[in-house]
């Protein structure tokens, strides 16, 4: 599924999924992520580019939030986005990269900047809708400091973007669908069920401590969930199971 990748300075790699040529720049943008509260797995963001004349199809075939949507019917309208986009890229965060911006308190800051990579790649256009994961005048100034040759005013940064505007809803869907690929590949190479890998999952919080152990690698150990795990209950464990 996936193709070229770009190597951006500060832990960013771009993925595209698809690159078509531009005739012109009447295109709309959407960013979208998937996973920012996942304890397991990557954090994804997919930034789309489609032709303003192809957005009123998005919503004929039922485009929305992704969280509104089965599995199924994600998988289903991801190939549907895909088809008529002319460009989509994505940015995969491991765990260890969150982890490393998180104990600096900027993950925020950490998303804004692979938000801004994505912009810049995806540029020119006529307008980008990003989803805000904070408040939309403090993320909006993380992304402009990473900016470097797209206007400002083309930006639209709002919360809840992906329940409003149908561009933002697609890239969700997007960054939805390969969220849950990365989540299965977890599956298939620890052979361990993580669930959906966020803390609310039951499946998720029964298998922490055992996917700690073998694949730490998959977990992000800058969160409460994990802290909560107490340093001398995880030794202890480790201990008795050794």
């Amino acid at each position: 599924m996936e193709h070229k990748k770009k190597t951006c300075s500060y832990d960013i790699t771009i993925i595209a999924l698809k690159q078509e040529k531009r005739k012109s720049d009447s295109f709309a943008v959407g960013v979208d992520e998937a996973g920012r509260g996942a304890v397991v797995g990557p954090l994804i963001i997919s930034g789309i580019c489609i032709d303003e004349k192809k957005l009123d199809y998005l919503n004929r075939i039922g485009v929305k939030d992704s969280k509104m949507l089965t599995k199924q019917r994600r998988k289903e309208l991801f190939k549907m986005i895909k088809n008529i986009s002319n460009v989509i890229y994505i940015v995969k965060l491991s765990p260890a990269v969150i982890d490393r911006w998180t104990s600096m308190h900027k993950l925020n800051e950490l998303e804004a900047l692979a938000v801004s990579k994505i912009l810049e790649s995806l540029y020119p256009f006529k307008i980008a809708i990003i989803d805000a994961p904070s408040t939309p005048t403090s993320y909006q100034r993380y992304i402009e400091k990473w900016l470097q040759r797209v206007p400002t005013n083309k930006l639209l940064i709002e919360s809840k973007a992906d329940k409003k505007y149908v561009i933002t809803a697609a890239a969700s869907i997007i960054a939805k669908v390969i969220r849950d690929e990365e989540i299965q590949k977890i599956i298939m190479t620890t052979g361990i069920d993580v669930g959906s890998g966020y803390p609310s999952d039951p499946r998720t919080r029964a298998i922490l401590k055992e996917l700690i152990k073998k694949h730490p690698e998959f977990v992000r150990h800058s969160w409460k969930t994990i802290k909560a795990l107490s340093t001398n209950s995880i030794i202890h464990w480790l201990l008795e199971e050794s």
